[in-house]
């Protein structure tokens, strides 16, 4: 919710926006998001006088501005439409600390179109089997045995081709879809190890990766479970893995069910810890069996003798 500072501020801001852009249309799209439809000639000097503006305010907090635009070629297109490909250029550069506007051309149509594609054929592709599992090897770094194996989830398109997890699986998180793929991997994993097992092959445990939002849009103990029952396989053989980060809110239901799943018998394992959220505090306040450090919290301690003492 807005402070009552920030709802005036919000407001002030709107008339300053109505100021600089006298001679356009400007709306509020919600929050702190504002549509304008203007003349793109001296574009740019006009979003650098807002960002004076907001300068010149002296919030004690850090507050900046970040636009993104959308020349509309074809005057058929759907106000609506052309408002979403502005919001997406100015997401675009929501982490770029050093620009503070986008246009979007064809580069970011190319990546617009294909997050639509995503979020719209994401049913079809999980009911075609498009989706599949890939095992990657964990190795024991002492002899290099094969100790297990991580499951990582890959799109086969018809259209597109192989679609990697870091190209859709960011997008299904945007979207709320993401459970839909990860329920998929978690019954292809029990079904391989149950064919491996019902063919005298070789079984090792297989690491899953959960993010807080499969937690919060699906219920992952009871998914667990009737995977494993259903397949007939010991909980042991599957290691939940969740990365710190999605440790950071510290949901009390996201402790419950981390609880609920050591208390049946599936290992629990820490992704990416030394990431920058919740440092040794996710050690007290969890249980887990296993712990991964991420690289970046090592990157630097060939350099640092106390780091590597402590």
């Amino acid at each position: 919710a807005i402070s009552e500072s920030g709802n005036a501020f919000i407001k002030k801001f709107a008339g300053q926006i109505i100021d600089v852009f006298y001679d356009g249309l400007v709306g509020r799209q919600g929050d702190d998001h504002f549509v304008v439809l203007c003349d793109m000639e001296d574009l740019e000097q006009r979003i650098t006088r807002l960002r004076s503006y907001i300068y010149d305010c002296g919030f004690d907090t850090q507050t900046g501005l970040k636009a993104g635009g959308y020349r509309v070629k074809d005057r058929k297109i759907d106000p609506s439409v052309a408002c979403d490909r502005a919001r997406y250029a100015c997401n675009s550069i929501k982490k770029h600390y050093d620009q503070d506007y986008c246009e979007y051309d064809a580069e970011l149509d190319r990546k617009f179109m294909m997050r639509q594609y995503i979020v719209n054929n994401v049913d079809a592709a999980i009911d075609r089997g498009d989706i599949k599992v890939y095992y990657q090897p964990v190795c024991w770094a002492k002899n290099r045995k094969l100790c297990g194996y991580e499951a990582l989830s890959k799109w086969e398109d018809p259209k597109h081709g192989f679609l990697p997890p870091s190209l859709f699986i960011p997008v299904l998180e945007e979207y709320h879809q993401v459970h839909k793929i990860d329920m998929v991997v978690v019954d292809t994993v029990c079904r391989d190890l149950r064919w491996l097992m019902d063919n005298g092959r070789p079984a090792v445990p297989v690491s899953l990766n959960f993010s807080r939002l499969d937690f919060e849009l699906t219920d992952v103990v009871d998914l667990l479970c009737s995977c494993t029952r259903k397949y007939n396989i010991l909980p042991e053989m599957i290691h939940v893995e969740v990365t710190e980060s999605a440790l950071s809110d510290k949901l009390e239901s996201l402790h419950r069910d981390l609880d609920r799943l050591k208390d049946l018998g599936f290992p629990l394992w820490l992704d990416d810890f030394g990431s920058g959220y919740s440092s040794l505090n996710v050690l007290k306040d969890f249980s887990f069996d296993v712990m991964k450090i991420d690289m970046v919290f090592l990157s630097s301690f060939h350099n640092n003798t106390e780091d590597i003492n402590s």
